[in-house]
């Protein structure tokens, strides 16, 4: 009994002798790109499509057209920002 006792004495001494588990921990970083890219132009009011000349579709068309391009300019400036913060992120955590 007695040698028992010790073997078990002695095995829990040795768990104790173990190196000890590192843990580590993960930050998590939210990247949040400048709000005014998120806001696209938008043309509200159309005008009568019944009445409309020649000159105001063409006037028209032009406003979508460069709100078209001002939302594309902003959704690639978006992504660009993601991959920079994607690259900064992978980085700092090699």
């Amino acid at each position: 009994m007695k040698r028992l006792i010790t073997l078990a004495l002695m095995l829990s001494l040795a768990s104790c002798a173990q190196d000890p588990e590192i843990v580590t921990a993960t930050q998590q970083l939210v990247v949040m790109p400048n709000p005014d890219l998120f806001e696209c132009p938008e043309v509200t009011t159309f005008p009568d499509w019944r009445s409309l000349t020649d000159i105001e579709t063409a006037l028209l068309l032009e406003k979508l057209f460069k709100n078209n391009e001002q939302c594309r300019y902003n959704i690639q400036a978006i992504k660009k920002f993601l991959e920079d913060a994607k690259n900064v992120t992978e980085t700092k955590s090699l």
